[in-house]
């Protein structure tokens, strides 16, 4: 459509039809948008670039077939007119790769906006009609906040990722995204700027920042979600000192938590490359596996309640404490001297798994938990310890280098495996070995002497080497 036009006239676009405004043209008369599948992929209301349709549109049918109701091909199109409803609540739809802007602050339909695909750029941030309608990503599309720099405020409009993936490009501008976010997609932060979340939200995509800040305005703004560091700046913005809750962490991109902490739910396995550093501390909980490969300078210590911590760099976990809250475990990925102290709650099996690696546990383990030992690989305790809870050993070598090494409590053959000391001396634990365990004693040419009970529960073997 490129002719002349007023804006005493109505168009009426019929369902299944699409009306077409070519480059550069401004349409001021009324537009009638009646749905249907248009059968073709750039919706009803196609503006090629730099067309406007500056007159009122009414969305009036529901679109089907997956259709949308405005689309631009390539460039931008622009609709500066009122958009409202008619014939009940109705959702405004942006399809196409080229970018739709919105500008009029009087737009009134109820229903929320799709974006089906490519961006949605909006001229102010309450331009998508009443607040309670959702802003829903159900393809790879983008919302582009500010036609530029200056559409600073906060967007009201609630956000759903539906198994599909979408981007928050704050394109310069400050923005607090206030509704809540719920769905199974992907958040993508986009552009300069700074979008703060404050909503306690329960979706479960990843949350990746490529550019710009994002801020975390409640501790609970991405508690189901990984965050995924590739470029950009996440703060913290919740006043005072506070943990903040995590699906996940991953990426490359480095992370300063201050003085607030991280505690890392996972429900999902994540792997994080970048360094993490603060005062605050670190605490793994979730039965999925979260990976730490580089470095860290976070001192607040490292909180272990569930599932598998898996560090591929010995100083992963900064320079604080590990304490086993729950029952869970410590993996290593390389070998090398770990110089944490470590700490195992009461009622808690605090394990530590070698894999094929040799270790040594150079700072002192306390508690009233149990330590145990798995993994192929050779794990040394050089010092006394004063954990009270006994020790299990499932596999691999367990090497003292302290007579008083074990703590107090029973020490158990859970599966075969070596015990070998480095000292002569007397070790008064107890001793059990559970039925079908080779269990082996190495003295390396030390003297030792067993004062405990040596007990088992049947068919179970000591056997003495060195």
């Amino acid at each position: 459509m490129n002719g002349a036009d007023n804006a005493a006239q109505t168009v009426n676009v019929l369902q299944n039809s699409t009306l077409y405004v070519a480059a550069g043209v401004t349409k001021n008369a009324s537009i009638v948008l009646n749905g249907g599948s248009t059968g073709e992929p750039l919706g009803q209301l196609r503006l090629e670039a730099n067309a406007n349709w500056a007159g009122p549109v009414t969305l009036s049918g529901t679109m089907t077939g997956g259709s949308g109701y405005v689309g631009a091909n390539t460039g931008t199109g622009t609709i500066s007119g009122t958009i409202s409803e008619t014939g009940g609540s109705r959702t405004l739809s942006k399809i196409g790769a080229g970018t739709i802007v919105v500008t009029n602050t009087a737009n009134s339909y109820t229903g929320g906006t799709q974006i089906i695909s490519g961006p949605l750029q909006i001229g102010a941030l309450n331009v998508l009609g009443a607040a309670t309608g959702t802003l829903s990503f159900t393809g790879p599309g983008g919302l582009i906040t500010g036609t530029s720099a200056g559409a600073s405020g906060t967007f009201v409009y609630p956000i759903a990722f539906l198994a599909s993936s979408g981007t928050l490009n704050t394109n310069g501008n400050s923005v607090t995204f206030s509704g809540l976010i719920s769905g199974t997609g992907n958040l993508f932060k986009a552009g300069s700027g700074t979008a703060t979340i404050t909503g306690s939200n329960a979706f479960s995509g990843n949350t990746t920042v490529s550019a710009g800040v994002l801020s975390l305005g409640n501790v609970n703004a991405l508690q189901a979600s990984i965050l995924t560091l590739s470029g950009g700046t996440t703060t913290f913005v919740v006043p005072g000192t506070n943990t903040y809750n995590l699906g996940g962490l991953s990426g490359t991109g480095n992370l300063d938590m201050g003085a607030n902490s991280l505690a890392l739910l996972a429900s999902r396995a994540s792997t994080y490359s970048g360094t993490l550093a603060g005062t605050g501390s670190l605490t793994k909980s979730g039965t999925a596996v979260v990976t730490l490969s580089a470095s860290n300078s976070y001192s607040g210590g490292t909180q272990l309640n569930a599932g598998t911590l898996t560090i591929n760099n010995l100083g992963a976990i900064g320079t604080g404490t590990v304490t086993y809250t729950g029952t869970s475990t410590l993996r290593t990925g390389t070998s090398g001297t770990i110089a944490n102290a470590f700490a195992i709650n009461s009622g808690v099996t605090g394990t530590f798994d070698t894999q094929a690696f040799a270790n040594t546990l150079s700072g002192p383990i306390s508690g009233l938990g149990t330590f145990a030992k798995m993994g192929t690989g050779t794990l040394t305790l050089p010092s006394s310890n004063a954990y009270t809870g006994g020790t299990r050993l499932s596999a691999g070598v367990l090497a003292i280098g302290d007579v008083g090494a074990l703590g107090t409590g029973t020490f158990t053959y859970a599966g075969s495996s070596t015990l070998r000391t480095g000292t002569s001396g007397t070790i008064a634990n107890p001793f059990a070995i559970n039925t079908g365990v080779t269990a082996t004693f190495d003295t390396q040419g030390f003297a030792n002497t067993l004062s405990g009970l040596i007990s088992g529960t049947g068919t179970g073997t000591l056997v003495k080497t060195g």
